[in-house]
């Protein structure tokens, strides 16, 4: 049993989803690269790699805390906002699915990372 719970679009071939999983009666957490198939993108065409983790549910809060920790060395190191930058965005924008586009959207002033990381707060 798996049950996808977020979905990051890497690129326009690679997605990385975060899923739910139960393996011999216990539970995980899979964050992983997923190839996207010709035949669609997103959800049962997108086909997994063995790029990513699988971690025991009770590791999500030191995961979450070591990210937090690397948010500051991420903005610093992001290049300034730029019309670059945005088209960028845009056109990944464009080769997703419109039901998954909330996270990639232009908010303002804010540099990209913050943009992931203030998605929740959009929706």
């Amino acid at each position: 049993m798996s049950e996808v719970l977020g979905v990051v679009y890497k690129n326009h071939r690679e997605e990385i989803q975060v899923r739910g999983t139960v393996h011999e009666g216990r539970d995980y957490l899979d964050i992983r690269v997923f190839m996207l198939t010709d035949e669609g993108k997103g959800g049962a065409d997108a086909k997994p790699t063995g790029r990513g983790v699988t971690l025991r549910l009770y590791l999500l809060p030191e995961l979450i805390q070591a990210l937090e920790k690397a948010r500051p060395y991420c903005e610093s190191r992001l290049p300034v906002e730029t019309d670059e930058t945005d088209r960028h965005l845009r056109q990944l924008e464009a080769k997703q699915p419109s039901s998954r586009r909330s996270g990639l959207r232009h908010t303002g002033p804010s540099g990209p990372i913050s943009r992931l990381y203030d998605r929740e707060d959009r929706e």
